[in-house]
């Protein structure tokens, strides 16, 4: 049963840019019904480090990360770390 998600999450750019797609971290406790946990855009801009961290609930058992919308700019997902409460 998992209680955190955490993850890396960086624009890949040489200048500095504002992240103008859409990006969407979900959970789902069945693989069929997901629900938003965390969502980047225009209005939702990433941080600088890129480091994120989310509680989760214990029913949690898949996560999944979307690039919705993508103008011209890649993105790097890395160290995803998901830890329990026993």
């Amino acid at each position: 049963s998992a209680s955190k998600v955490e993850y890396q999450l960086k624009m890949v750019s040489k200048e500095k840019v504002s992240f103008d797609g859409e990006f969407v971290v979900e959970t789902s406790k069945d693989g069929k019904s997901w629900k938003v946990l965390k969502e980047f855009d225009e209005r939702n801009p990433m941080s600088a480090d890129g480091n994120y961290s989310h509680e989760i609930t214990n029913d949690v058992r898949f996560i999944r990360w979307t690039y919705f919308t993508r103008n011209k700019l890649n993105l790097n997902l890395n160290n995803i770390i998901v830890t329990t409460n026993k």
